[in-house]
C-alpha cells in the first residue's frame, strides 16, 4: 500500500446516533490501487487528542485494506501527510514509529512541501471526486424535500450515516489512471489494472538503479 492522509472540511453534520456534531473528515487512500476510506470527526473531546482520531482512522483504513485485498498481512510502505499534528506528532506518530520498528520497510512517514495541495496535487483531485459524489447524494435528499414540501426547518443533511455508501460508490467506479475500480485493484482481480502497473513498476525501479549508480 502507498498511502495519502489528508483532511478536509466540510459543513458540519449533528449525527443523532452518537449526538455528536461532526465537522471534518479524514481521507485515506491507496496511491496505488486508489482504494478509499473516510474517517469522520467531530473535533469534539471525544475526538481529543486528534492525533488518537487520526490512527484510528489510519487503522481502520488498513483493516478494510486487508478484508477487501484477501491479504491478512498487508502493510502501507508509506503514509505522505500534510504537517498537522494529528499527523506528526502525539499517538499517531508514536504508534508509526512502533509499526515502522516491528515491520521494517513499512510504515514510513513522509509529509507534503508548503501547502497540501502543492505538494500533493493528485489526492487534491481525489477529495474533489469524493466531494462531487457527496453533493450529488445532498441532491437527491433536497429533491426529495421538495417534492414532499418538506419544511424548512426539517431539512438537515447528515452526512455521517452515508459516508460508506459514497466511498463504496468511490470504490466501484472505474478509475481512468489505473483502468480499474479500486475494489478490483487492491484485490489484483483486474488484468488491465495489472497491466497499468507494468510500467510504473518499471519506472519506479529505472529510478532506484539510477540512484544507486550516481
Amino acid at each position: 500500500l502507498s498511502l495519502v492522509g489528508s483532511e478536509m472540511c466540510i459543513r458540519d453534520s449533528y449525527n443523532p446516533v452518537d449526538k455528536r456534531v461532526y465537522k471534518a473528515i479524514i481521507v485515506y487512500i491507496c496511491g496505488l490501487t486508489k482504494y478509499l476510506y473516510v474517517h469522520p470527526c467531530s473535533f469534539g473531546n471525544a475526538d481529543r487528542p486528534m492525533s488518537t482520531t487520526a490512527r484510528d482512522g489510519f487503522q481502520e483504513f488498513i483493516r478494510r485494506a486487508r478484508i477487501a485485498s484477501n491479504s491478512p498481512q498487508l502493510h502501507p510502505m508509506t503514509l505522505k501527510t500534510d504537517r498537522g499534528s494529528e499527523f506528526a506528532a502525539g499517538a499517531f506518530r508514536t504508534w508509526m514509529t512502533a509499526q515502522n520498528n516491528q515491520h521494517q520497510g513499512f510504515y514510513e512517514q513522509k509529509f507534503t512541501t508548503n501547502s497540501r495541495a502543492a505538494g500533493n496535487a493528485w489526492a487534491e483531485r481525489v477529495l474533489q471526486s469524493f466531494r462531487r459524489l457527496l453533493y450529488s447524494h445532498y441532491r437527491s435528499i433536497e429533491e426529495g424535500w421538495e417534492t414532499n414540501n418538506t419544511p424548512a426547518q426539517q431539512r438537515v443533511f447528515n452526512w455521517v450515516p452515508v459516508l460508506d455508501t459514497i466511498t463504496q460508490r468511490y470504490n466501484e467506479r472505474r478509475h481512468n489512471t489505473i483502468k480499474a475500480r479500486p475494489i478490483d485493484a487492491i484485490a489484483g482481480v483486474n488484468p488491465a489494472y495489472q497491466e497499468t502497473q507494468q510500467p510504473v513498476s518499471y519506472t519506479h525501479l529505472r529510478a532506484h538503479e539510477t540512484k544507486a549508480n550516481l
